[in-house]
């Protein structure tokens, strides 16, 4: 996982892809609240792409129960509704 600082507030995050194959900041370190799980899958040319199960939307993907879960940064982020698209 790469992480990167947030451009409004300087925290650390790093993105994953969510089912609809756009790409959500989320903060870098988990939190026991957060709603997001990580799965790491190989896309069609190999490379490694983080992608974000959001439990509270899609709880038919499978989880292993254990993994740490990410809270998505635009609920974190003091500017975060400016972010939202």
């Amino acid at each position: 996982m790469k992480v990167v600082t947030c451009r409004s507030c300087k925290a650390a995050v790093f993105f994953a892809r969510t089912k609809k194959g756009k790409d959500i900041p989320l903060d870098a370190t988990p939190d026991p609240k957060g709603n997001t799980a990580i799965i790491e899958r190989a896309d069609y040319a190999g490379f490694v792409v983080l992608h974000a199960v959001m439990r509270a939307v899609d709880v038919s993907q499978p989880t292993l129960g254990f993994e740490p879960m990410y809270m998505p940064h635009h609920a974190t982020c003091p500017q975060g509704k400016e972010w939202r698209r």
